[in-house]
């Protein structure tokens, strides 16, 4: 799918194109330099002048140095129930990982399936960040809870309107259950707007809080913790978590099970 989109991009008139490297390329990443490389094959495109043999040894060095983190393998596969979920590639791997954290990596291919009715039924919002997390998260709860028994707070304010109007309009039985599970009334108010008059996302908020845990207020912080909230915060004091999996004993016992389990379908 990505190499068909990146050659009509190419034949519509862009100016480049963003390709990723082995092994981090392909799956839920950009196509594989070499694969780019062979799809423009006999065609009148100039990609950086690259070499085959140089890219073949280039991967190869990146290979080795990325021996000792986890790949989940879930991000490397080809899936084709992905575009009728549509679940994007940067919110799968976020999600299986929190699943895998949570010894709860079974549940994957029911949320997938779920999160198709989750999106038809929310109106067909853009499926990129917050939106795919949105529909992840109501997917995950139909699977986990039953069936709109527990409506997730970002897709329940999609569905009622709070950050604007989607495509299609919202299933009127799913805005029903949001409007009395989150005890919201359904909006048409210009979402804009409704930000503007939420007092904690002013920068007077927020320039309250880097002052109270004594951080500097200069622009660059206040855009982290406006857009990061905690997170930004604990960025900010150097109590960040990092994330980075590294390769051990339990995780490689975690990656054949996981690979088995797709491979057997």
């Amino acid at each position: 799918m990505s190499v068909a989109c990146y050659l009509a991009a190419l034949e519509a008139g862009v100016d480049g194109i963003d390709m990723a490297a082995s092994p981090v390329s392909g799956g839920t990443s950009q196509p594989d330099i070499l694969t780019m490389l062979h799809a423009v094959k006999g065609k009148e495109y100039d990609l950086g002048g690259l070499e085959l043999e140089k890219i073949l040894k280039y991967e190869d060095v990146l290979q080795e140095c990325l021996k000792d983190y986890f790949m989940p393998p879930e991000a490397t596969q080809v899936s084709p129930l992905i575009p009728f979920s549509p679940m994007p590639g940067g919110a799968l791997t976020a999600n299986t990982q929190m699943l895998r954290d949570n010894n709860i990596l079974h549940k994957f291919p029911e949320v997938i399936k779920a999160m198709r009715e989750v999106v038809e039924k929310g109106g067909y919002g853009t499926s990129v960040t917050p939106v795919s997390q949105f529909y992840f998260q109501q997917a995950f709860n139909n699977v986990m809870f039953g069936p709109w028994k527990k409506i997730a707070e970002g897709y329940g304010k999609m569905v009622l309107g709070y950050f604007g109007k989607t495509p299609v309009a919202p299933d009127s039985e799913v805005v029903s259950l949001a409007s009395e599970q989150l005890k919201l009334l359904p909006t048409t108010k210009n979402a804009l707007d409704l930000a503007d008059a939420d007092d904690t996302k002013s920068l007077l908020h927020v320039k309250q809080i880097l002052e109270k845990e004594n951080l500097e207020v200069s622009e660059e912080n206040l855009l982290i913790a406006a857009a990061c909230k905690e997170k930004g915060i604990a960025f900010l004091k150097g109590e960040a978590k990092v994330n980075v999996r590294k390769v051990s004993a339990k995780k490689r016992r975690e990656c054949f099970c996981s690979e088995r389990f797709y491979s057997d379908g």
